[in-house]
């Protein structure tokens, strides 16, 4: 890997009292500028370093972020989490979005919900049993290798890269509660704010393909740069297949960066 690594603890105390860690991943051959950041942190590794490779000098940096319920972060914000979790989270959804350099947004099997949510939904039905099942399953080990040797046997590990895998062996990672599905009224500001592009597992795991569509159906804002399906791989398509993943995000910066020099040269 052709870059090094630097551990930043990031303070969000003005706007939502909570904190986040980040790596920032800086190559070798950096670019002047080029800025990218991605959630969560170590998962991202393997993809980082696939697009660096992918993309030699073209990249000042990289930072992964820890969104403040995800990882250290959680473990930092603990006490707070538990104690003023729906408050906290209705804050920091409701931040308007501001003026900034971003030229792409490009989400991974997003999983918040669009609106209406009605009795019995699927999506919601999905999440409790994806929490009745976390709920049951071992939660501690007698080392790492036994809870290694543990998870590759099981959903949704077995079915990873082993790239991946390993990297979350090497990380004790812990998530607090939260409700992501409050932020689906904002998807149509995030539409008409940054183009957005989306990068779907082509296996329905959260929510139906009907449901999948609605994303970029065009309907009510809901506009979308590009929407990309990645084939064998399902909502956790960045540890299934990473080079994958880091390929679709070359080629939408790449295009990217083609728009902005036609648009100058228009100018």
């Amino acid at each position: 890997m052709s870059y090094q690594i630097q551990t930043h603890t990031i303070l969000f105390q003005p706007r939502t009292g909570l904190y986040s860690l980040a790596n920032q991943y800086i190559p070798q051959d950096r670019a002047p500028d080029g800025f990218w950041h991605f959630a969560y942190k170590e998962q991202w590794e393997v993809v980082i370093a696939r697009i660096f490779e992918l993309f030699p000098g073209r990249v000042n940096k990289m930072w992964a972020i820890d969104w403040q319920n995800h990882g250290d972060s959680a473990v930092m914000n603990d006490h707070t989490l538990q104690t003023k979790a729906a408050s906290l989270t209705l804050a920091i959804f409701q931040i308007s979005l501001p003026i900034s350099p971003i030229v792409a947004v490009i989400l991974f099997e997003p999983v918040h919900i669009l609106q209406p949510v009605t009795a019995g939904d699927e999506r919601i039905l999905k999440g409790q049993l994806n929490i009745w099942g976390v709920k049951l399953r071992q939660t501690t080990f007698a080392s790492r290798e036994d809870a290694s040797v543990w998870a590759r046997k099981r959903m949704p590990w077995k079915t990873w890269d082993d790239c991946p895998l390993k990297s979350t062996d090497q990380e004790i990672w812990q998530c607090e509660p939260n409700v992501p599905i409050m932020a689906g009224h904002l998807y149509t500001k995030l539409c008409a704010t940054f183009p957005v592009h989306r990068i779907f597992g082509q296996h329905p795991d959260m929510y139906s393909n009907a449901t999948r569509d609605r994303f970029f159906d065009g309907k009510e804002g809901r506009t979308m740069a590009s929407a990309q399906i990645i084939p064998r791989a399902g909502h956790l398509l960045v540890q299934e297949k990473p080079d994958t993943a880091a390929e679709m995000v070359v080629l939408i910066l790449g295009q990217v960066q083609v728009d902005q020099l036609v648009e100058k040269a228009r100018l």
